[in-house]
C-alpha cells in the first residue's frame, strides 16, 4: 500500500493526476507514442507517407491504416480514413500522453475513486457519494441513450483506442511515467467506455454553470446582513448599513462595457417562445426564509462540490478571453481569432492538443486544436476553414428551492397547493476489496435532488414557510440534468464551412453555455452564445435590490410553486450574438454580454422601461476589467487598420492593472492629503490621527508615494530575469508596493461589516474578493449611486471602521493600509530598498502535481519542481487582479500573492482564403510523462508570454516532424 499513502495524508478526494507521455519508461525497448527521440529530416522526406514509421499499433474496429505523426511540439497529426478511425487512433495517443490524468479525472466524474482505495482511504467513499448526486453518470447513461448511431461510434472507437493502450500497461509492454506509476499501476486501471467520457464532459459543464452554491451564499449572506445591520439599530452607524448590502454584493459591473447595445432582435417577433413579462406584474412575493441549520448544511454541501470543480477547473472558472476582427481593418485583409481560456493551471495542462484529418483520403475532416484529456471532441481550434474560441458564458442556468416537507411513506412536497410525492435515487458505492454501501438520494420530481444534510424537521421558531410537524429541505435543478449533445455540435463544427454553419452547429450546444466567436475564410466574423436558459415563472423575477422585496433566482427560491421554470427556454434570437458588425471586431470576456445588470437589477432587462427586452439571464458575471480593456484596445487597434497577428498575441499578453489605473491615482491623492497634514498640521482633521501616529513612517510613506505617483502606464512587469530597464524595474516596485496596500484596503475598510462586527459570521468565503473588489471601485468612481453613500461626509461609511469609537475617512484607511503594506514588504523582502521589491518575486505561477509525489519522494511532475535550482518559488511572472493576461490572486488573503489559473492556451488564428494560419502555446506540454521532451516545452513560450506556429498544412507537418506511428486493424 506503499504507492498509495499521500491518499491517507490528504484525506481527500483526488481530482487531476499529473504526469505525462510514458514513452521513455516503456520496457524492452517498445518504441510506443511515448519516448519522442528526434527523426533526422532530409530533402527526401515531402509527404506523410516518406516518414519512417517507427512502430505499428494493432487496433480493434480500423476500417483501414490511420498514419499519426507527432511534431517537434509534441502534437500528434492522425490521418484516417474515417472519423472512426482517426478517434480510434486519437484515444490511443491520448491514452500515452496522459493515461494518469485520465484516469482519475474520471474517477471523480463517475464517483469511483472508492474503488481504487476506499478500504484504506474511507474519505474517498464520502467523495464518490457526493460526486453520485452531482450525477454526472447518470447523465451519460441518459446521453448515450439519445445519440445517433454515428456520434455513439466517433466515441465508441475513442475507447477502444484508450483500452488498447491500457491493455499494454496492463501486459507490461507499456509503463506509466516516473510520477504516475507511484499511485497507479496498469492492473488499477479499468476499461474505458463511452460512459466515462460523457461523465467526465458533464462534470466540465457543471463547474462552468452549476452555480446554486452561489445562490445559496447569497441567501445566507443577505439573512446575515439583516440581522446585524437592522435599520432601527440604537447605533446610528450601524442603522445606517441596512440598505447597504447590495453596495457590496452587487451586481452591477465595475467596468460598464458590454459586447452589444442591447438584445438582439427585440421588438420585431411576438411569436417566439420568449415570453415577455411586464414589471412585476404579480402579487408581492418575498424571498423564503431559510433556518439556519438547513441553510448552512446546503452550503457546506455546496462548498464541497466547488471544492472538487476548483481542484480540476481553478477558481477562474468565469475566466476567459475571445475575440474576432474582421478582414478590413488588417493588414492582410483576412479576419484575425484570438481565444484564451482560464482555467486551473496544472502539470500536465487540463487540455491535450491533436489534428485530425479524413480530407486526405478523401473524407470531410481536417480539425486541430484543444481538447480535454478523457475526451474526443476537439473543443478549441480551427480547421482548413472556420476557427473558433470559446469563453464561458455565465448564464444563469441553476436555481436553489426551498422545499416544505409533509412527512410520510412516501414523504410529499408542497407545489401549487397539491402535495407531490417524493422520488428516490439509488446508487451504490464500491471499494477496492469489494464493499458495497448503498445510497439513497430524494428527488423532487419537478425541480431536483434534495442536498444531502439539508433536511431538517421544522421548529416553532422557524420563519414561514416552515411549519411544526413539517420539514424544510432544498433542492437543485439544472438544465444539465437533461440530456444534450455538446459534443455533437463539436463534430459539426468540424465540418462547418463558414460562420453560418458554425452557428447551426453549435445549437446543439445546450449545457454549461458557451459564448463562441468564429472566423471564416471568407472573411466573416460572428459571435453567439448558446446556452439552454431556462425562462422562469413571472414571480420569480420580482426582486428589488433596493429593499429587497421580492424574489430571484439569484436568491435561494419558493419551492412551493409560483417561481419554477415554465418548461421554455429564451428562443435563440434574443440570445446575444452578431454577424460582421459595423464595429469591425467582436469581444468576449465573460462580462455581462448586453448590460442587463448595469443598473444593478438583473431581472429588468436592459431598459427597465421597456418590458420588450424584459429577458432574465443572470446576476453573476465578471467583473468587466479585462473586457473593458480589451475593447479599448481593440478600438485603438481598429482605429489605426492594418492589425496583425502580432497584434492580437500583444494584447493577450497586456497586464496593465485595472485596479491600479482606478484606485492608485485615489491612493496617490490621499497620501497627499497625508503628507500636507504632516506639513501644516490642522489641514486634513481627519487625518490627524493618523498621521502623528506614524509620523515615523511619513517619509517612507512620502517615497511610497512618489513611485505609485510615477507608475503612469500600470503595468506589471516581473522584472527578475535578465536585465531589466530601469522603467520596468520601477513599475515592478510600483506594482509591489500598490497590490499588498490593496489588500490591507481592503481588509481595513471591509472586515469590519464582514467579520469583525457579526464575529465573522457574515462572509468569509474567498469569492468576496471579487465583489468586495467591485464595490471598492464603484466608492471611488461613483460613490454618490450607493445606499452606504453618507452626504454629511461626501462619502460612503465603509471607510469608517465599527470597530472604534470614532469615525474613519478614506485618507485614514489609506494611510493605514500604506504603513502596513510597507512594514509587510519590508519584511519580507528583508530589505528596506524599494528597487529590490520586484514584483515577480512576490507574483510567481508553479504548475502544481496534484499527484502527490513530493510526500513520498521527490516532486517530479510539477513545473517548476520544488527543487528547481532556479525558480524554487515558481516563475515569476507579471499581471496582477483583473488583467487580460489572466493571473488574479487573493486580495484579502494578501499573504499568498501567487497564482494559480490562467490561460490554457494563447491562440491566435489568421483565416485566409488558403486556410489557417495560427500560433499558439500551452502552459506545461502535451505529455505527462517528466522525461519526455514534451513534458514541459511549451511552459517555456508561455511563461514568456511567447507563441510558436502550430503546423497544420502536410507539408508543415512533414517539415517538423518528430515521428510517425501507423495503427493498423
Amino acid at each position: 500500500m506503499r504507492s498509495l499513502a499521500w491518499l491517507g495524508v490528504l484525506g481527500l478526494s483526488f481530482v487531476v493526476a499529473c504526469g505525462d507521455d510514458d514513452a521513455a519508461a516503456d520496457a524492452g525497448g517498445d518504441a510506443s507514442a511515448d519516448a519522442g527521440t528526434d527523426t533526422a529530416r532530409d530533402a527526401s522526406i515531402e509527404a506523410i507517407e516518406d516518414i519512417p514509421i517507427e512502430r505499428e499499433v494493432a487496433l480493434d474496429g480500423l476500417s483501414g491504416a490511420v498514419d499519426a505523426v507527432q511534431d517537434d511540439r509534441g502534437m500528434w497529426h492522425i490521418y484516417g480514413q474515417t472519423l472512426e478511425d482517426a478517434m480510434a487512433a486519437q484515444g490511443y495517443l491520448q491514452a500515452a500522453d496522459r493515461m494518469g490524468q485520465m484516469e482519475f479525472i474520471r474517477r471523480q466524474a463517475t464517483g469511483t475513486l472508492g474503488e481504487f482505495a476506499g478500504s484504506f482511504v474511507p474519505s474517498l467513499l464520502e467523495a464518490d457519494a457526493e460526486a453520485r448526486f452531482d450525477g454526472h453518470r447518470r447523465n451519460a447513461e441518459a446521453i448515450l441513450a439519445s445519440l445517433a448511431p454515428e456520434q455513439r461510434g466517433v466515441v465508441d472507437a475513442f475507447a477502444r483506442g484508450v483500452n488498447a493502450r491500457i491493455a499494454e500497461l496492463r501486459s507490461g509492454q507499456a509503463q506509466l511515467p516516473r510520477g504516475v506509476d507511484v499511485v497507479l499501476s496498469g492492473d488499477s486501471i479499468v476499461d474505458w467506455t463511452a460512459l466515462d467520457t460523457y461523465a467526465i464532459a458533464r462534470l466540465q459543464a457543471a463547474a462552468l454553470s452549476l452555480d446554486y452554491g452561489a445562490d445559496l451564499r447569497r441567501t445566507d449572506a443577505l439573512e446575515r446582513w439583516r440581522t446585524h445591520f437592522p435599520p432601527d439599530a440604537a447605533d446610528p452607524r450601524v442603522a445606517r448599513l441596512a440598505g447597504a448590502f447590495h453596495d457590496l454584493y452587487t451586481f452591477r459591473p465595475a467596468q460598464r462595457v458590454y459586447n452589444l447595445d442591447g438584445f438582439p432582435n427585440v421588438g420585431t417577433d411576438t411569436g417566439t417562445r420568449a415570453r415577455r413579462w411586464p414589471p412585476r406584474p404579480v402579487p408581492s412575493v418575498r424571498l423564503p426564509r431559510v433556518p439556519e441549520r438547513t441553510l448552512r448544511a446546503a452550503m457546506r454541501f455546496a462548498e464541497r462540490q466547488q471544492e472538487r470543480f476548483t481542484r480540476l477547473f481553478g477558481d477562474g472558472w468565469r475566466g476567459s478571453n475571445s475575440w474576432v476582427v474582421d478582414g478590413s481593418v488588417t493588414a492582410s485583409g483576412h479576419p484575425i481569432l484570438a481565444n484564451d481560456p482560464h482555467l486551473a493551471l496544472t502539470s500536465p495542462p487540463l487540455f491535450w492538443m491533436a489534428h485530425i484529418n479524413t480530407k486526405r483520403a478523401g473524407g470531410e475532416i481536417d480539425a486541430a486544436g484543444q481538447m480535454i484529456a478523457g475526451t474526443p471532441a476537439i473543443i478549441l481550434g480551427f480547421t482548413d476553414r472556420i476557427a473558433w474560441g470559446l469563453t464561458t458564458s455565465g448564464y444563469d442556468v441553476s436555481d436553489a428551492y426551498v422545499e416544505l416537507i409533509t412527512p410520510g411513506d412516501p414523504p410529499t412536497v408542497e407545489h401549487n397547493g397539491s402535495q407531490v410525492p417524493l422520488e428516490t435515487v439509488t446508487e451504490v458505492l464500491r471499494d477496492d476489496i469489494g464493499g458495497m454501501r448503498t445510497l439513497t438520494f430524494e428527488r423532487v420530481p419537478h425541480h431536483g435532488l434534495i442536498i444531502p444534510g439539508s433536511r431538517s424537521a421544522c421548529e416553532a421558531s422557524d420563519p414561514p414557510p416552515c411549519e411544526v410537524g413539517k420539514e424544510i429541505a432544498i433542492s437543485v435543478r439544472w438544465t444539465g440534468n437533461t440530456p444534450s449533445n455538446e459534443a455533437g455540435a463539436f463534430l459539426d463544427l468540424y465540418r462547418a464551412a463558414d460562420v453560418d454553419e458554425a452557428r447551426d452547429a453549435f445549437r446543439k450546444f445546450e449545457v454549461g453555455g458557451q459564448t463562441l466567436v468564429v472566423a471564416d475564410t471568407s472573411g466573416n466574423i460572428f459571435y453567439t452564445s448558446s446556452v439552454r436558459l431556462p425562462i422562469r415563472e413571472p414571480a420569480a423575477l420580482t426582486y428589488d435590490p433596493s429593499d429587497y422585496s421580492g424574489a430571484s433566482p439569484c436568491f435561494a427560491l419558493d419551492g412551493r410553486g409560483g417561481q419554477d421554470w415554465t418548461g421554455d427556454f429564451l428562443d435563440e434570437r434574443y440570445i446575444p450574438h452578431a454577424r460582421n458588425p459595423s464595429t469591425h471586431f467582436i469581444a468576449t470576456a465573460n462580462a455581462d454580454p448586453v448590460g442587463v445588470t448595469d443598473d444593478g437589477d438583473p431581472h429588468n432587462g436592459v431598459d427597465p422601461a421597456d418590458p420588450a427586452d424584459d429577458f432574465y439571464l443572470a446576476c453573476d458575471f465578471a467583473d468587466g476589467h479585462r473586457l473593458a480593456r480589451i475593447v479599448e484596445r481593440l478600438t485603438e487597434l481598429v482605429a489605426g487598420g492594418a492589425v496583425t497577428p502580432q497584434d492580437m498575441s500583444a494584447l493577450q499578453n497586456d497586464a496593465v492593472s485595472p485596479y491600479g489605473r482606478i484606485v492608485g491615482p485615489m491612493i496617490v491623492a490621499q497620501l497627499g492629503r497625508a503628507l500636507e497634514e504632516r506639513d501644516v498640521p490642522g489641514s486634513h482633521p481627519d487625518l490627524a490621527a493618523a498621521v502623528a501616529e506614524h509620523s515615523a513612517a511619513l517619509a517612507r510613506v512620502e517615497r511610497a508615494r512618489d513611485r505609485l505617483a510615477a507608475w503612469s502606464a500600470f503595468d506589471t512587469p516581473a522584472a527578475v530575469e535578465g536585465t531589466p530597464t530601469d522603467a520596468e524595474v520601477a513599475d515592478s516596485v510600483a506594482a509591489s508596493i500598490f497590490n499588498v496596500t490593496l489588500g490591507h484596503l481592503m481588509r481595513n475598510t471591509f472586515d469590519d461589516e464582514l467579520d469583525w462586527y457579526a464575529d465573522g459570521a457574515i462572509d468569509g468565503a474567498p469569492r468576496r474578493t471579487n465583489l468586495a473588489g467591485r464595490t471598492l471601485i464603484h466608492m471611488i468612481q461613483d460613490v454618490t449611486s450607493l445606499a452606504s453613500y453618507d452626504p454629511v461626509t461626501g462619502d460612503s461609511v465603509f471607510w469608517d471602521d465599527l470597530a472604534t469609537p470614532q469615525v474613519e475617512s478614506r485618507g485614514d484607511r489609506v494611510l493605514r493600509a500604506v504603513v502596513a503594506a510597507l512594514d509587510w514588504l519590508q519584511a519580507r523582502f528583508g530589505t528596506a530598498d524599494m528597487d529590490r521589491w520586484r514584483w515577480g518575486r512576490l507574483h510567481t505561477l508553479r504548475l502544481d502535481a496534484i499527484v502527490p509525489v513530493g510526500l513520498l519522494g521527490e516532486d517530479v511532475l510539477s513545473i517548476p519542481t520544488p527543487s528547481d535550482p532556479i525558480f524554487p518559488d515558481g516563475f515569476p511572472r507579471h499581471g496582477d487582479r483583473g488583467v487580460v493576461d489572466a493571473s488574479n490572486f487573493g486580495v484579502f488573503d494578501f499573504e499568498r500573492i501567487d497564482y494559480g489559473s490562467g490561460p490554457q492556451q494563447r491562440l491566435v488564428v489568421e483565416m485566409t482564403p488558403d486556410g489557417p494560419v495560427a500560433v499558439n502555446a500551452l502552459p506545461g506540454g502535451n505529455s505527462e510523462d517528466p522525461d519526455s521532451p514534451f513534458h514541459h516545452d511549451e511552459m517555456e513560450r508561455w511563461r514568456r508570454n511567447e507563441v510558436s506556429p502550430v503546423a497544420f498544412t502536410e507539408a508543415q507537418v512533414v517539415a517538423r516532424h518528430v515521428r510517425r506511428l501507423r495503427f493498423v486493424p
